[in-house]
Formats: C-alpha cells, sequence, structure tokens
C-alpha cells in the first residue's frame, strides 16, 4: 500500500481527504472541459450539416431547371390545371341533387 501511495504521490504528511478532494476537483475540470468540447463538436457538425444541405439544395435546383429547360413543349406558366370546362356543360346544383336522392 505504501508503494502504491507514493507512485500516486502520496506521503502520510498528505492527508487522503486532501488528495482525494484535490482528484474530485480534477474530475470536475475535467467534467467540464467535455462538455465544452461536446458543445464545440456539437456547433462543428450543425454548421457542416447545415452547409452540406445548402450544398445539395443548390444542387438539385441546378438539376431540376436543367431538366425543365430540356422538357419538351413550352415551359409551364404558373400552376397547371386541368381543361376548363365551359360553364355550359357545367351540371347545376339542382341536378346534382337529384342524383343524389337517386341514390336513397
Amino acid at each position: 500500500m505504501q508503494a502504491m501511495l507514493r507512485y500516486q504521490g502520496l506521503t502520510e504528511e498528505k492527508p487522503v481527504d486532501f488528495v482525494l478532494g484535490t482528484l474530485e476537483g480534477r474530475a470536475k475540470e475535467r467534467t467540464v472541459e467535455l462538455e465544452v468540447w461536446k458543445q464545440e463538436v456539437r456547433a462543428e457538425l450543425w454548421q457542416e450539416l447545415q452547409e452540406q444541405l445548402a450544398t445539395l439544395g443548390k444542387m438539385l435546383m441546378a438539376e431540376f431547371r436543367q431538366q425543365r429547360s430540356q422538357a419538351p413543349g413550352p415551359p409551364p406558366q404558373g400552376r397547371e390545371v386541368g381543361p376548363a370546362v365551359p360553364p355550359a356543360e357545367c351540371p347545376g346544383p339542382s341536378a346534382v341533387a337529384g342524383r343524389a336522392m337517386e341514390f336513397h
């Protein structure tokens, strides 16, 4: 036991409580250092992720624009919808209500 205490820098003159308190203090310092390091790593990873997502978004938009420019026919104008039905061919509300009554 004496050899182990001397190896760790302890002697009979140093109280064990003092040494344990010192070790505990060092452990707390290391814990704080570890937490700071983890926060720094998280911040770096978040920054790198944001940069990669921005690059990916730019690449996808460039690919989309290229495919759109090579598509046959005129370029789309805003939101594309189906062909318009003239009002004369649209059934009115009474016709729809009459059909609904047929199923009851």
